[in-house]
């Protein structure tokens, strides 16, 4: 997958302001998450995009119910459809019928809790945390900011446990880097670019700015995955013979 990363839209941002990126003030800063945060999620929800959806097998539990978090999984965000077996090993496979509930995806054909292949859109990632402490002992899933000896400043999750000055850099197999797909990239700069003149009091220019190059770079992407790829998701009826219980 063909990805981009916070430092690269700091470094943008700094192109558009008018500002070097590493001479952004702290409050300024903050305001630029905010927007990218703002502006990732709008685009991020807006379909299913196939940089953030996968296929994973879950296994349900007794009352053939699957979490949306699972330890070791990725966290569900919106299901498109489950499947009895993968959809890469077969060329028609089975689809279950279920129904989305509070604690899960509810199966209401299975029969056993046997693994099941759910397709579904990751849940939106947060650019966050605090400056990474080289006196500090990171859990796994902690999230810290951390610039490289390379100048790139960058959001990561820690893998596996550390001890005191284990950094990216030194130990780049602890720290996962958080990265954002291309496809939406594009988008999230120049909307928070919009973002910037509007906060900034130029309100024509802002406005410009989102309608004239934002949102054209929104529907030259959906153009991409909708009509070009032709990867919309398909609208699932379902009948008693693609819901029937497996043998």
């Amino acid at each position: 997958m063909r990805t981009s990363d916070y430092s690269d839209y700091l470094v943008r941002m700094g192109g558009l302001i008018g500002v070097d990126s590493g001479n952004f003030t702290t409050q300024e800063l903050t305001r630029l998450n905010g927007f990218f945060q703002k502006n990732v999620r709008k685009i991020w929800e807006t379909t299913f995009w196939p940089d953030v959806c996968v296929l994973e097998s879950r296994t349900p539990d007794a009352s053939y119910v699957i979490s949306y978090e699972q330890s070791g999984q990725t966290a569900i965000d919106v299901v498109m459809d489950v499947y009895a077996a993968s959809p890469t090993t077969q060329s028609a496979p089975r689809r279950l019928g279920w129904i989305l509930t509070p604690d899960g995806i509810q199966l209401t054909t299975a029969t056993s809790t046997t693994a099941v292949w759910v397709w579904f859109r990751k849940r939106v990632p947060r650019y966050a945390g605090a400056t990474l402490s080289l006196s500090a002992v990171y859990a796994v899933g902690d999230k810290v900011f951390f610039t490289t000896s390379a100048g790139a400043g960058n959001y990561y999750v820690c893998a596996a446990v550390t001890t005191a000055g284990q950094t990216p850099d030194t130990h780049a197999a602890k720290w996962t880097l958080q990265e954002v797909p291309y496809t939406i990239f594009e988008y999230a700069i120049q909307a928070s670019f919009a973002d910037w003149l509007r906060s900034d009091g130029q309100r024509t220019a802002a406005a410009q700015e989102q309608t004239m190059t934002a949102q054209s770079l929104f529907d030259d992407a959906l153009d991409r995955v909708e009509r070009q790829q032709r990867t919309i998701a398909p609208t699932i009826f379902l009948t008693h013979l693609n819901s029937r219980p497996a043998n």
